[in-house]
């Protein structure tokens, strides 16, 4: 058996690659480590601060600032019409035991028959509970900001929802918007206002500030929301301020500075959220891409670790009407606050007036109805008419090839001959022409035809004119 191979000490231990750095006198210093990665395992993941001290992957001062917010979160100052929610007195300890070090575990357990059953509230009844964590999912162009837009709106103004169900929040409320993605000027006050917004009830979130002392002097450091770091802030922001009853983050995936994909680094995190939410009353409503997988459910598309789609308790899916491009489904992915039907919306170009007197075009919902097909009934429709999309570009493209062997033919002729024997329509046979490639188009007289380049050549009376654009 070969001897054990003895690590060169003269490479970095951590990457095995660059030589380790070393002192004056030639000796290896930094741990045995390279700088690049000295560097990092010293480098706070929350905060990015370098420190030499740092033996975990956060600085003592977001562990500390960690640990107090959720200390915090865990003795809660509630809002008094949910404060028996959290009623202590009620609760037994069981499995009481130390450790040899004299530290003390327990576990903390209450009677089923000591807690109240309440009624679930609604923002918008069926589709969004109050005081939970709910999720609009779905690509770019889906309609997800402008339909948070339209629920603003009414969150603002007080008026009944696009189904015809009552407004039940007790007259006009105000909403948090953090959004980093949309200019709050060019897209976001135009998409409100479009949709009839009281702006005077919006907050728009616009940075986390805080002052750092060192050494007697002070900084301010400004950064945006980090939902790991500033949950304690939001909580008693949302605690003082009851008439905030919706959050917006959008997207999602712009709080966080840790691994929003690691399950371990989210769960704490996701946990808090949660209770935070049902402390204050308040709707958490995050807008969240869908990443590209065809091969699973709508909820694991969902971008993040599985905890978010986890701790969501209703989950929005937003998509384009596989039948009719223009109109757009909201779709149900997972409910735990009971089954409701989807929304149908068309994107709706108006304008609105701007402080100079002149107009700008913005959008905004205009809602069709109800359907039943949950998220994932629409992305098999989908399926299956792509796949049935590929048989018809198959067919149509065979057809051509077979119809312009003989000669060059009448474009319009073609259009017909196709519907008539095969049913192919006339969009299906221009994406064809175009796929197939070496398909010309040229006007002889008044009439367009097809053809190949080498049928146009061979035939001397043909006009070099091509309109590609036309077919």
């Amino acid at each position: 058996m070969d001897a054990k191979e003895t690590p060169n000490p003269l490479i970095c231990k951590r990457c095995q690659q660059e030589p380790a750095e070393l002192d004056g006198d030639g000796k290896i210093s930094l741990g045995g480590l390279c700088v690049p990665c000295y560097k990092k395992t010293h480098t706070c993941g929350t905060c990015g601060k370098f420190d030499r001290k740092l033996k975990k992957t956060r600085c003592a001062d977001c562990s500390e600032e960690l640990r107090k917010t959720q200390q915090e979160l865990n003795e809660p100052t509630v809002r008094p019409q949910i404060a028996d929610r959290f009623d202590r007195s009620q609760e037994l300890s069981v499995g009481k035991m130390a450790d040899d070090e004299g530290n003390v575990s327990r576990f903390v357990v209450q009677r089923m028959d000591t807690i109240q059953a309440e009624r679930l509230g609604w923002i918008w009844p069926g589709k969004l509970p109050r005081g939970m964590f709910g999720i609009f999912s779905g690509r770019m162009g889906s309609g997800k900001g402008l339909t948070w837009a339209d629920i603003t709106a009414r969150i603002s103004t007080g008026r009944d929802w696009p189904d015809g169900a009552p407004n039940t929040l007790g007259g006009p409320k105000m909403v948090l918007i953090v959004a980093t993605e949309d200019d709050p000027s060019l897209q976001v006050r135009p998409r409100l206002e479009a949709a009839g917004t009281d702006l005077k009830k919006i907050l728009w979130f616009k940075r986390t500030e805080k002052i750092e002392t060192v050494r007697r002097k002070s900084s301010k450091v400004e950064r945006t929301l980090l939902l790991e770091r500033d949950l304690l802030n939001l909580a008693k922001t949302l605690t003082q301020h009851p008439e905030i009853v919706l959050v917006v983050l959008d997207p999602l995936s712009s709080f966080f500075s840790i691994k929003m994909t690691d399950d371990k680094e989210m769960r704490p995190v996701m946990d808090q959220l949660t209770k935070m939410c049902a402390i204050s009353g308040t709707t958490l409503l995050a807008v969240s891409h869908t990443n590209k997988r065809s091969d699973v459910d709508s909820t694991q598309r969902v971008l993040g670790a599985s905890c978010v789609a986890g701790s969501a308790r209703i989950i929005w899916n937003f998509a384009h009407n596989p039948d009719d491009k223009e109109e757009r489904l909201m779709s149900l992915v997972k409910s735990n606050v009971g089954a409701t039907a989807g929304q149908k919306f068309r994107v709706k170009k108006t304008e609105i007036k701007l402080v100079d007197g002149t107009g700008a075009e913005t959008a905004c919902c205009e809602w069709l109805g109800e359907h039943n097909e949950d998220a994932d009934e629409v992305a098999s429709r989908a399926k299956d008419n792509r796949q049935q999309g590929d048989r018809k570009m198959d067919l149509a493209m065979a057809f051509i090839r077979l119809n312009l062997s003989t000669g060059i033919k009448k474009a319009s002729e073609l259009y017909e001959l196709a519907e008539k024997q095969e049913g192919i329509g006339v969009d299906v046979m221009k994406r064809a022409k175009t796929k197939l490639g070496n398909i010309q188009v040229r006007k002889i007289g008044h009439h367009w035809h097809w053809g190949t380049k080498e049928q146009f050549t061979d035939d001397p009376v043909m006009e070099p004119e091509v309109m590609e654009a036309a077919m």
